[in-house]
């Protein structure tokens, strides 16, 4: 602008957009190696049932990860020194890790999240690597949609590596409806905050997070009607 404030003249640029033509669960950004992390469901037309590593630059798949046939990755978390890719397979009831390396990648560990008599094995209804401790997670169970019963029955649990932490929230062990359906970590490893997507009330959660696991530390209702 000049003294008078008036607008200077524009300038034309460019944006350029690439669309991908296939059925996406989830995404992340790796800012070290310039590379978008996708999950595509079993129903896609376009590499299904698989997990896939895309340089937006050069337009290439660098990688790609196929669990099996049914194994449907969903949710993808990248930890903070980039080392590990963390995808939860809701087909198996497990969270795969990924050992990332330059345009590839190793199997690392397997974690079981468990399962609920009766309703059958846990999936991750949300999934965050814990700050600055790239081997912890924090996953919030849940089980399949069904019309009578809500998802978010496993509550958050904690894993080092492949043991879980013995203190986990779940509707059972607090009083009133604890749905955990999305989670976040605090600025450390030593808070976790959560939100209820099943309830009209849409409560928000404070969870602590100590050695022993995960005790709720708040509830405030009506935080997300």
């Amino acid at each position: 602008q000049n003294s008078a404030s008036s607008a200077s003249n524009p300038i034309p640029f460019w944006v350029g957009i690439t669309v991908f033509y296939g059925e996406v669960n989830d995404l992340t950004w790796d800012e070290s190696r310039n590379i978008l992390y996708i999950s595509i469901p079993g129903t896609s037309t376009l590499y299904p049932d698989t997990v896939v590593a895309i340089n937006p630059t050069k337009l290439t798949v660098e990688w790609t990860y196929s669990p099996g046939t049914k194994s449907q990755p969903d949710r993808l978390a990248l930890s903070g020194d980039g080392k590990y890719l963390y995808v939860g397979l809701d087909g198996q009831g497990t969270v795969q890790q990924l050992i990332l390396g330059n345009q590839t990648f190793q199997l690392g560990n397997s974690i079981s999240l468990g399962s609920q008599p009766g309703l059958g094995p846990f999936y991750a209804l949300d999934l965050q690597v814990a700050p600055g401790q790239s081997d912890t997670i924090a996953v919030a169970r849940g089980i399949p949609i069904s019309v009578s019963i809500v998802q978010a029955q496993g509550g958050v649990a904690v894993y080092d590596g492949t043991v879980q932490r013995p203190s986990v929230v779940t509707p059972k062990t607090q009083a009133g409806d604890v749905l955990l359906d999305t989670i976040q970590w605090g600025v450390d490893a030593t808070a976790i905050y959560a939100a209820d997507n099943e309830n009209a009330s849409g409560d928000f959660y404070q969870l602590a997070v100590s050695a022993n696991g995960v005790t709720l530390v708040s509830d405030s209702p009506n935080f997300f009607p």
